[in-house]
């Protein structure tokens, strides 16, 4: 948060993507949801519109890698298998501010690893960032080190003129 908070009194171009919702051990939308309000009110705290935040909407799990949902697809040798979570098998956002997928192909993602890699390949495009901070691979929470991995192969499939610089370990 403090990264954030000082990258915008410099008046640095921030954008937050969130790729989990939160919604571990649940059966329906409202504790995930609850937890992507949360994110959007602590980041406002900081100075960042909710216009520069960004839900990916894919399910939350345990922290062991066994448990982990983005371990799971990222290892998936097949890519549009679907992973159903305990409330639903397709992205999800808010009402007042759906998942990225759906916003940018007017349908929800398939809770699936082409679905995921496809989101971070636009996102990158679309945002054209020049540096980009994730989750280090050998963090301890499976989703977090499995987002390491699909952020890296994002950025590798990128043009090396158009790829921006890499952080690990926040």
């Amino acid at each position: 948060g403090g990264l954030i908070h000082q990258l915008l009194q410099q008046e640095r171009r921030v954008s937050v993507c969130i790729v989990t919702n939160g919604d571990y051990d649940s059966t329906d939308f409202s504790k995930g949801q609850t937890r992507l309000r949360e994110s959007l009110a602590g980041l406002s705290v900081l100075g960042l519109s909710s216009e520069a935040v960004y839900f990916f909407g894919y399910a939350d799990t345990g922290m062991a890698p066994e448990e982990s949902f983005l371990t799971r697809l990222y290892f998936s040798d097949d890519a549009v298998q679907n992973f159903p979570s305990g409330c639903t098998c397709h992205t999800y956002g808010l009402p007042e501010k759906p998942d990225f997928h759906s916003q940018f192909f007017q349908e929800r993602g398939s809770y699936c690893k082409a679905s995921l890699q496809q989101d971070l390949r636009e996102l990158l495009a679309w945002i054209q960032p020049d540096t980009v901070l994730t989750t280090h691979k050998a963090d301890r929470h499976g989703d977090h080190e499995a987002l390491y991995y699909f952020v890296k192969d994002a950025l590798q499939n990128l043009a090396p003129s158009a790829r921006p610089r890499l952080f690990v370990g926040l």
